[in-house]
């Protein structure tokens, strides 16, 4: 769809006033049209093709789509098939053995699987929090096939009830099974199947707990420091050094702006130079600024060749000039 509406662009000029055939693939421009409410991209293009009578194209998916016969051992011919990945979780028996066994839920438990009534409150005032939490939801709470299930409503799917003692077991088989996903796909996973009291707080617990996590989960990188001027007490105590280039060659050969800045003063110089190399920088630097204004305290550039040459250091130190440089790739070390 974009490949259409750029050349139509670029040969509109041979397109004005003419009637012309554009053969595509007729799904690209039916799939812009299946917008309900388009806008952006998409309504600029349908208004740049608006004015082109399309007519169906019925060859174009089957060419392009024609499947091939596969070679066997040929690597490029190969079909790769993507199947589905099943977590497991435990099979029914093993649920209502570890909830029958279960102090917390055997009152409860055998109530339902009897289908006798509701206990009373007065047997479920010393039970635990989990007890109570399980009792107040008595009436969605259902046994099929030996295992206890919560259901909201007939629309709801059920969820297995898990007692606390087989949370922590739970969330490791359903937290490696996802790949060691973080906290919301963990819960939204277990929300769709299981159920007990406090499940966002475990989750949230398990998940910070989890080092295998933390390796494989990309951090959120900590925050630079923040960039502060570099203080500069009299003039020309400091003096920042750099180049700006690449330019256009003017009529004297140059290409390039040698420039000084003193931190203390503000004052700069703009020299032109016409190449990059150490001599020329020092022959400018020297009767451009310190022939003018004096010798620096010190010199302030980056890592470039020329200035931490053999030339451009000797040179500093027969005038007694310390030379310091900013980080590597950190242009920001040598500003304002």
């Amino acid at each position: 769809m974009l490949a259409l509406v750029n050349f139509m662009r670029q040969f509109r000029h041979y397109l004005i006033g003419r009637k012309f055939l554009v053969r595509t693939d007729h799904k690209s421009p039916l799939w812009s049209q299946n917008f309900r409410d388009p806008d952006g991209q998409i309504v600029r293009w349908q208004e740049y093709l608006q004015d082109i009578e399309q007519k169906q194209h019925g060859n174009a998916d089957a060419l392009s789509r024609r499947l091939t016969r596969d070679h066997g051992d040929c690597p490029s011919c190969s079909v790769s098939y993507v199947l589905p990945m099943s977590l497991h979780a435990p099979e029914s028996e093993e649920w209502a053995a570890i909830q029958s066994s279960e102090p917390e839920l055997k009152l409860l438990y055998q109530r339902l699987f009897h289908n006798q009534h509701r206990p009373p409150s007065d047997e479920i005032v010393g039970s635990s929090y989990p007890t109570r939490c399980l009792w107040a939801l008595w009436s969605q709470l259902r046994v099929t096939d030996g295992v206890l299930y919560y259901q909201k409503g007939p629309t709801y799917l059920r969820r297995t009830v898990v007692p606390s003692s087989a949370v922590e077991t739970v969330l490791k088989r359903l937290h490696e099974e996802l790949g060691h996903a973080g906290q919301n796909k963990l819960e939204e996973s277990a929300r769709r199947r299981l159920c007990w009291p406090h499940m966002r707080r475990d989750i949230a617990l398990f998940c910070q707990s989890c080092t295998e996590r933390g390796q494989v989960k990309n951090r959120r990188p900590s925050a630079p420091a923040p960039l502060q001027t570099i203080k500069a007490g009299f003039p020309y105590e400091l003096v920042g050094v750099d180049i700006i280039g690449l330019l256009p060659r003017l009529d004297r050969g140059n290409m390039h702006i040698l420039a000084m800045v003193d931190h203390f003063t503000k004052w700069c110089e703009a020299i032109p130079i016409p190449k990059l190399d150490a001599w020329t920088v020092a022959k400018t630097l020297f009767p451009e600024w310190i022939a003018r204004w004096g010798v620096p305290y010190r010199i302030h550039t980056d890592q470039g060749s020329n200035f931490e040459s053999l030339l451009f250091k000797e040179l500093c130190h027969i005038l007694n000039i310390k030379k310091t440089r900013t980080t590597v790739y950190h242009l920001e070390g040598n500003g304002m």
